[in-house]
């Protein structure tokens, strides 16, 4: 017991460090606004898709489609379950296939879809 909360203690410790680096970064590359600022508007600005909205065409080619943005939903920070990042240069079946066996896990092992 006393090992778990060493190591949440210190796992928290190292995840508010990971972020306020990163919102440096970004203060950086966004321009003359703080590393809090950054934060305040990722807040504001959050959103995320529920996977299971998501369909095959969304990803299958490299074509802008505004109408996506209808498929996000405010969120708040620390509330989705995972952020995806892909290259549109990506085989999009492949990509397609990876996304589907991680939300068959993660239903499996959640109970819940992402």
């Amino acid at each position: 017991l006393l090992r778990q909360r060493c190591q949440a203690a210190l796992l928290a410790i190292f995840e508010n460090r990971s972020e306020a680096r990163a919102a440096a970064a970004l203060a950086g590359l966004v321009g003359r606004c703080s590393a809090k600022e950054v934060v305040v508007q990722a807040a504001i600005r959050f959103r995320a898709v529920d996977l299971a909205l998501v369909c095959s065409e969304d990803i299958a080619d490299n074509e802008p489609n505004p109408a996506l943005f209808t498929k996000s939903t405010p969120a708040a920070l620390h509330t989705c379950d995972a952020f995806v990042s892909h290259s549109w240069h990506d085989d999009a079946d492949a990509k397609w296939a990876a996304l589907q066996t991680w939300r068959r896990n993660f239903v499996s092992t959640q109970g819940r879809e992402p």
